[in-house]
C-alpha cells in the first residue's frame, strides 16, 4: 500500500511503467501528466503494446489525439450509465497499480491519495479482461 503522505505515487507510476516489457493497459479518469504520458511512449517505442482508456473530459480529448498520433491506441469510454472513474494500469498481465489518484499533476502532487500493487493472478485476469471489454465498445 502507497500514501502520498508518505510515499512519492509520481515515481511509484513512473517505475511501474518503466518496467513494462510487452502490455500496458492504463485506464483513468483524467490523464493529464506529461511524464505519464512520455513514459507510455517509451512503452511503445520498447515494444510494448499500449492501450489507454480515459473519461469523456475534453480536457482528456488533447491526451487521446497526442497518444493516437503517436501510434498509441487510446480511446474515450462515453456510457449512457455513468462515468469512467477507475485509476489503473495493468502490466504485462503480471502487476496491477490500483489508485484513488488520476494520472494528474494536482492529484499526484497535491492530493491525498492511495494506490497498491496487485500481483493476484486471477485479479489481474478479471481486471484485464474488464478493461479489454470497455475498450472494445469505447471510442
Amino acid at each position: 500500500i502507497y500514501i502520498s503522505t508518505i510515499d512519492d505515487l509520481f515515481e511509484i507510476t513512473l517505475n511501474f511503467l518503466s518496467n513494462a516489457k510487452k502490455e500496458v493497459l492504463v485506464c483513468s479518469y483524467l490523464l493529464t501528466m506529461p511524464a505519464v504520458l512520455i513514459e507510455l511512449l517509451k512503452a511503445k517505442q520498447r515494444g510494448c503494446e499500449v492501450k489507454v482508456l480515459i473519461a469523456n473530459d475534453e480536457r482528456n480529448k488533447p491526451v487521446r489525439d497526442f497518444l493516437v498520433s503517436n501510434g498509441i491506441d487510446a480511446r474515450i469510454w462515453i456510457s449512457p450509465k455513468g462515468i469512467l472513474h477507475a485509476k489503473y494500469i495493468v502490466v504485462d498481465c503480471k502487476r496491477a497499480l490500483i489508485a484513488s489518484t488520476n494520472f494528474t499533476h494536482d492529484a499526484m502532487n497535491n492530493n491525498y491519495e492511495i494506490a497498491c500493487i496487485i500481483r493476484s493472478k486471477k485479479d489481474i485476469q478479471k481486471l484485464r479482461e474488464s478493461f479489454l471489454q470497455e475498450f472494445r465498445v469505447s471510442d
